[in-house]
């Protein structure tokens, strides 16, 4: 069946072609003449060729022939070489029209195909992306964090339910309003241009007085972009960490406390020691005293005598007030930080403890390499740490020289503590050894001789927290490093290493107080 656009086609193509035959007729018949008429035949030629492609060259053939036939029939006229090229000019032209119409129809149909491949391809992306901006909303919606865009000037583009929450508006109230209306201004614009001069933040704090909830402490992090418009904005996403904060100040204040307790405690163990210190000058006070009062009574006292009685019990007083305001300096809980010469750190360690070990029958040898650069340190936490290594070891250098002697065997409780200057990990350190010639540690239990609670005693002879205690305030307080290993006098060596650096006691004192 013939389509109705085609039948029309068909119609002004016979239409045409019964021209061309009429001009023909007349011209050849009645006119008896050869003017050129034919340049009429390329309308139908050229629109057949157009139309129907190389079927369209029947019209070209038929008007050649046309032309030919009207020549020898009806003018009775030898074809001349003229009338034979434009018959071919015919030919040729419909085919030229022919071949140029199939290509563009090829390429039209490519055109159109490949118009329709993108239209599906845009199709296609367009409902990705619609679902990649649901699930990327779904999952910001759902965050608990808040997250937030904002333009290069601080406005809001867009924010989550997080950040509604939590500055207590709406989406729709948000969107367009500057970020400074919700966070304080100085802070925010320094944390907006430290995103932009380094593209990504992580976890910068930040505080902020919201009304109603009362001073927040948030941890931001950002991320610069390009909108589709070509602008540059920030990607903002946190976290309220004020309970966490809130959490961390309580634990700190609790192991403060326990520090605390533990150098009390300390202080406890060293009574003995203590007292013995304190009775040696008592004892030539009292002495050089009765000595004086028995001299006045039996009216022999030799006054040039007395400057050097009184030099003595002047002595011995200041032994006395001297470790008594170190105890009391010991337990006190402030921290104080200065520069100061490692030798003397080890030897306040002794102060308290020295006697105790003497009555202990330990040997002590004290080692201190020259040139040794004083350290910046709390003289108070590192005396307790030293203080808590050393009732460690005489502890077990006690247990030691018990067992020898339940064995019946010679044994001489030893310990050797040394100061020098070492490189830990490519950083500078000044390293204390506390060597005994005890037991030694056990390789499975050197990785864990320094948890909260770990202890071999038997129940009720130790806590398990000197050496816990004694880690945490070298490595957080300190920003040092704490180990045990075997030593080449048959026992253990733990090991406190404190950095080496220049640095002024107050920026050293801020540096602690941040870290609190």
């Amino acid at each position: 069946m013939v389509k109705p656009k085609e039948k029309y086609k068909i119609i002004v193509m016979a239409i045409l072609l019964a021209g061309a035959c009429m001009l023909t007729y007349y011209f050849h018949a009645v006119l008896n003449t050869g003017t050129v008429f034919t340049h009429f035949f390329y309308i139908p030629i050229i629109l057949a060729s157009v139309w129907w492609r190389r079927k369209g060259l029947a019209v070209a053939i038929f008007l050649a022939a046309l032309l030919i036939f009207s020549h020898i029939f009806v003018r009775a006229e030898v074809v001349t070489a003229n009338d034979y090229f434009r018959a071919f000019m015919f030919v040729g032209v419909a085919l030229v029209v022919a071949i140029l119409s199939e290509k563009i129809e090829d390429a039209e149909a490519k055109l159109k195909n490949y118009a329709k491949y993108l239209k599906d391809e845009v199709e296609e992306r367009t409902k990705d992306l619609a679902k990649e901006r649901d699930y990327t909303r779904h999952l910001i919606e759902s965050s608990p964090d808040f997250q937030m865009i904002l333009d290069k000037d601080g406005k809001i583009m867009d924010v989550n339910e997080a950040f509604e929450c939590v500055v207590g508006k709406s989406r729709e109230n948000l969107i367009g309003t500057s970020i400074y209306n919700c966070m304080p201004k100085e802070e925010t614009e320094k944390l907006i241009a430290e995103i932009f001069e380094k593209e990504k933040v992580r976890y910068i704090e930040l505080t902020a007085d919201i009304p109603g909830k009362g001073t927040l402490i948030w941890s931001l992090s950002g991320t610069v972009f390009t909108t589709p418009e070509g602008e540059l904005g920030i990607y903002v996403s946190g976290r309220d960490i004020t309970e966490q904060r809130q959490a961390e100040e309580e634990l700190r204040a609790k192991e403060l406390q326990l520090v605390h307790s533990s150098r009390l405690s300390s202080l406890g163990e060293m009574a003995t020691g203590i007292a013995h210190e304190i009775n040696q000058p008592l004892s030539i006070i009292s002495m050089a005293a009765e000595g004086i009062l028995r001299d006045i009574k039996k009216k022999r006292l030799d006054v040039s005598l007395l400057p050097k009685d009184i030099e003595d019990i002047s002595n011995n007083v200041k032994r006395i007030d001297g470790l008594i305001t170190h105890m009391r300096t010991y337990a006190r809980r402030p921290e104080e930080w200065k520069s100061v010469e490692p030798a003397e750190l080890l030897n306040d360690a002794f102060v308290m403890l020295g006697e105790q070990f003497r009555v202990h029958n330990i040997a002590v040898s004290r080692e201190a390499k020259e040139g040794l650069p004083a350290i910046e340190v709390d003289p108070r936490q590192v005396e307790q740490v030293f203080v808590n290594i050393l009732l460690n070891a005489r502890q077990v250098l006690d247990e030691r020289g018990e067992e020898a002697e339940r064995e019946e065997k010679g044994f001489e409780k030893r310990l050797v503590c040394r100061v020098s200057r070492e490189k830990v990990k490519e950083k500078d350190y000044v390293v204390f050894e506390f060597a005994d010639n005890a037991y030694g540690v056990p390789e499975d239990q050197k990785t864990r001789i320094f948890e909260p609670f770990f202890t071999t005693k038997e129940t009720g002879e130790g806590t398990g927290l000197g050496l816990s205690i004694a880690y945490g305030i070298v490595t957080r307080a300190l920003d040092g490093k704490i180990w045990v290993e075997d030593n080449d006098i048959g026992g253990a060596s733990f090991k406190v290493a404190l950095p080496v650096r220049v640095q002024k006691s107050e920026n050293r004192e801020q540096k602690s107080e941040n870290r609190k």
